[in-house]
């Protein structure tokens, strides 16, 4: 303990999973603007969708950078497959110190990751959400975690209410 409070680093930074930032990013101003002022997104569900190649991936990259301080829990960020939930039901529980290694029902798992995330403040980004029909798992109903949906179906197949934002191919004067 000694030893820990003399380190110069903070050692309860938030994570921050995010992966590096498009260098030549541009456009989607609109809706960079409206989903950047907190307050509007804040405890709520986005999805983001578009056909392949829109750019999906590359504007919730934008926004985990743009929104990065705003969230003192941290920013997640998981590629959503059918063979990946209970990994990141795993990690997130790891995150925020709880063991659920040994919970194999996965509707367990996703109550006690809910559970987790209902009091903590962060962003979580669930990229290519149209791969897995059970996102209600990962989504907390909490008025502090906001989730970002990526995906290239315009619905989603889980009873949540969400903001919905189409993302359209870049015009040729774009």
């Amino acid at each position: 303990d000694e030893e820990l409070q003399s380190l110069p680093i903070k050692l309860d930074t938030p994570v921050f999973q995010v992966p590096n930032e498009t260098v030549n990013f541009s456009g989607r101003q609109d809706i960079i603007t409206k989903l950047t002022r907190k307050e509007d997104i804040i405890g709520k569900v986005v999805l983001i969708h578009g056909a392949a190649g829109v750019g999906k991936t590359a504007l919730a990259i934008k926004l985990g950078h743009l929104l990065k301080n705003k969230f003192k829990d941290g920013v997640l960020w998981y590629k959503v497959e059918e063979d990946n939930i209970k990994d990141i039901l795993l990690s997130i529980a790891r995150i925020f110190g709880e063991d659920i290694s040994k919970i194999n029902d996965l509707q367990v798992r996703g109550t006690v990751v809910r559970s987790l995330l209902s009091g903590k403040n962060v962003l979580l980004f669930l990229d290519s959400g149209e791969l897995y029909d059970n996102l209600h798992l990962l989504i907390s109903n909490s008025q502090v975690c906001t989730t970002i949906i990526t995906s290239q179906k315009s619905h989603l197949s889980t009873p949540i209410s969400y903001i919905d934002i189409e993302l359209k191919p870049f015009t040729d004067n774009e």
